[in-house]
């Protein structure tokens, strides 16, 4: 009876998984700015909140926002003074190397406070790691996170379609951004969103299923907004990735039922439908850009290039580097660009 007790009655989501789900929702939605030059607020806390969740003026609170789940979550471990799961000692150690090399930077830098703050987003992102490793668990855990990422990228791709409906009849070509850097760095994070949400849509219950294959069609259609043709080609091979893991899976396909799949399915269907849509002018719809090769498209993959061998440039100008996060301040002494805050990647 105990039993038929407990399994009915799911049991409550934990305080930690809830504080890193936090962290998981706001990373894609907020997350996405850098603190490129200085800016002025309007008096009020109203200006600043929506600075905040709507705006590029306080990356850094943004920033902070997002690890404070997360970090609030790994203190509370640490005063719960039980035995807790951690990642394996090579990837441990690894990352504190990481964090130790980062921190010597910090010493021979001539911008101190610039480095200090890039400093404190790697411990931040440091943290994060050992907080899920340590509080996800291995069933529910992560699928609860994982969905809370997947949300928040639902509201970016909300936000970035419904961008490109005010700014469709001025600019049938313009390329979304919802409230990241660029369209570029938006793609990179639906892309990953847009997979996660997918293999979720064919792995949890059915209800949900429904839920995660609305959220599919939406990411993926603002994917296609942001006409990235690195985040469409990557959408492609990690459908194809994941089409391969289902289909190569021991257990997994017979657990596969029709409604799942037909959702995972259908939500490509109307992705493409609306590209479709949209499209229909021909060369002024916003996969012109995708379709086209043109001279502005092989200029930007022009300056790509010299971005990198500036940044190698810069390396053999200072062996002993300049600093985490001050690339910005030396990308123009190669001569091969002019100064760009970071070295693309």
């Amino acid at each position: 009876m105990n039993a038929k007790t407990t399994d009915s009655v799911p049991s409550r989501i934990p305080v930690s998984v809830w504080l890193l789900m936090s962290t998981a929702f706001f990373a894609p939605y907020i997350g996405g700015n850098l603190n490129v030059e200085a800016s002025t607020l309007g008096p009020g806390i109203w200006n600043f909140l929506v600075s905040v969740f709507y705006g590029v003026d306080t990356p850094g609170f943004a920033n902070l926002l997002v690890a404070l789940g997360a970090l609030i979550c790994i203190v509370g471990l640490a005063l719960s003074r039980r035995v807790l799961q951690l990642p394996s000692g090579r990837i441990a150690g690894a990352l504190f190397a990481l964090i130790g090399v980062i921190t010597v930077s910090v010493v021979v830098s001539n911008f101190r406070s610039v480095s200090v703050a890039a400093w404190a987003q790697w411990v931040a992102y440091a943290l994060v790691f050992f907080a899920a490793a340590s509080a996800a668990g291995r069933v529910r855990g992560p699928v609860f996170i994982l969905s809370a990422f997947v949300a928040g990228c639902t509201v970016s791709a909300m936000l970035a379609i419904w961008e490109w409906g005010l700014s469709r009849g001025i600019d049938p070509t313009w390329r979304v951004f919802a409230v990241w850097n660029n369209p570029n760095a938006l793609a990179g994070i639906l892309v990953i969103g847009f997979i996660i949400s997918l293999a979720l849509c064919i792995t949890t219950g059915e209800l949900s299923s429904l839920c995660f294959g609305v959220a599919s069609a939406a990411i993926g259609f603002a994917l296609f907004l942001t006409q990235s043709r690195g985040g469409v080609l990557a959408a492609v091979i990690g459908v194809a990735g994941l089409a391969a893991a289902v289909l190569t899976s021991g257990g997994l396909p017979k657990k596969l039922s029709l409604l799942r799949l037909t959702v995972c399915l259908g939500s490509i269907v109307v992705i493409v439908a609306l590209v479709t849509l949209t499209n229909r002018s021909g060369q002024s719809g916003p996969g012109s850009r995708l379709a086209i090769a043109t001279s502005a498209s092989q200029q930007s993959i022009g300056f790509r290039q010299n971005l990198w061998r500036g940044a190698i440039k810069s390396v053999a100008l200072h062996p002993v580097g300049t600093g985490i996060g001050t690339y910005g301040f030396y990308s123009a002494e190669s001569g091969l660009t002019t100064e760009t805050r970071l070295a693309h990647n």
